[in-house]
């Protein structure tokens, strides 16, 4: 459920998360499982594997791609899955760009649609953040100024409007209340493609 899901680490601590595992014990609650609780791209509120509780997942994704480039300034990663192509005719796309010089990582985030008849569907793209980390949203709506526990801080800034959404962070059993960057849109075109990118300040 979690397919090109990230997680983001600088400075010896965490800043983006998933939203916890479940433990081999079944104490945590399934909803861990679901692709609303990864950072990651969804479409239309659903999850990219079908989960069924005390039973193994059904995965929609029959093809994913991986591919990573190093060049001279930054390391390139890219990923796609068709997960949603059975139900919502699209192909998610995450490219990443990773700096060597500086604490800077850039992503986009592509949503294809396969089907010239465009199908308008909601898309959210969540960054769930650690516990602790405090945010403040600039007034245009599309810079996050991020404080974290060492108070390094950090620029969020997307080409859409963002908005900070509750969240929880599950550690040793134990829900913790935290929250989350997500980017909210409707698919309107062959391409969707979403520009963000985390900097230290």
């Amino acid at each position: 459920a979690g397919t090109l899901a990230i997680e983001i680490s600088a400075e010896g601590e965490k800043i983006i998360t998933n939203c916890g595992g479940t433990e081999s014990s079944g104490k945590n609650p399934g909803y861990l499982k679901y692709s609303a609780a990864h950072s990651t791209i969804i479409i239309n509120n659903t999850n990219i594997s079908e989960i069924i509780e005390g039973s193994t997942n059904k995965t929609f994704p029959k093809e994913v791609f991986f591919d990573s480039k190093y060049e001279k300034e930054f390391v390139a990663l890219s990923g796609t899955h068709n997960g949603y192509l059975k139900n919502y005719s699209k192909i998610c796309k995450r490219e990443l760009f990773i700096s060597k010089r500086n604490n800077l990582f850039k992503g986009e985030d592509t949503i294809i649609s396969t089907k010239s008849n465009i199908e308008k569907k909601v898309y959210d793209i969540r960054f769930h953040l650690m516990p602790g980390i405090s945010t403040t949203i600039t007034e245009n709506e599309k810079n996050i100024i991020m404080r974290t526990k060492k108070n390094n801080m950090y620029m969020f800034k997307s080409d859409h409007k963002t908005t900070i959404d509750n969240s929880i962070y599950v550690d040793n059993d134990t829900a913790i209340q935290t929250s989350q960057i997500v980017i909210s849109g409707i698919t309107s075109s062959l391409k969707n493609k979403i520009k963000w990118s985390l900097e230290k300040i």
